[in-house]
């Protein structure tokens, strides 16, 4: 003979109880899918309200069932975005511009700070290194275009900050030169790191470049 807890989990409220618990669940989960497919702005509220239905076993009804709303505020996410690092050969004396484009992919308005270093295992050290904003994008450094970093630093420099809406981008230039015979020899090679640093969130993201000297 079924017992009284038998009869409680089958029972028709039980069922829908669990049928309520599913479909909540399920919207939950379409919700959170939606959010981290394409983030919608800052602080956009999202109200989601789940519906179900089923045959009641007793009476043979359908019966629909709503959930209660649930809101959720959408928060502010800072990605800064670097296109990759790329090789060239020089020749002793040359000058190089490699370029790079900067970019908030995230929901909010952010500034993303700048440092450049130089890597270990490096046989020459480039000449006047530099990160330069280029305005036109148009691969090399025009005048009047400013010097976003001055040098090799070790930490991002909070006077290098690029601000950038969402969805928006700026060409970089990482410029420098090899030095002239015999300061750097066929073979030799360096590599320099553009960092970019959210301000605010701290997140980070680089590109590393590598000048190889040729003749």
């Amino acid at each position: 003979m079924p017992s009284a807890a038998d009869h409680l989990q089958t029972s028709p409220t039980a069922r829908r109880r669990r049928g309520l618990a599913w479909t909540v669940c399920l919207g939950l989960m379409l919700l959170a899918s939606a959010v981290l497919a394409a983030p919608p702005p800052a602080g956009t509220q999202i109200d989601n309200t789940a519906n179900g239905s089923f045959i009641d076993a007793a009476s043979g009804l359908n019966v629909h069932v709503q959930s209660n709303t649930v809101s959720v505020f959408v928060q502010p996410i800072e990605v800064c975005t670097l296109t990759p690092g790329q090789t060239v050969t020089r020749a002793p004396g040359a000058g190089f511009a490699l370029s790079h484009v900067l970019g908030n992919a995230g929901n909010t308005p952010e500034v993303c700070e700048l440092d450049l270093q130089l890597l270990a295992g490096n046989t020459f050290n480039p000449v006047a290194p530099q990160v330069v904003e280029d305005l036109n994008g148009n691969g090399v450094v025009d005048p009047g275009e400013p010097v976003l970093v001055n040098g090799i630093g070790g930490s991002p420099n909070p006077g290098t900050g690029v601000s950038l809406n969402p969805g928006a981008s700026v060409a970089l230039l990482v410029v420098g030169a090899v030095p002239p015979a015999p300061g750097a020899q066929v073979g030799q090679s360096a590599s320099l790191q553009l960092n970019a640093t959210s301000a605010v969130q701290l997140q980070h993201v680089s590109a590393q470049d590598t000048v190889v000297v040729t003749t």
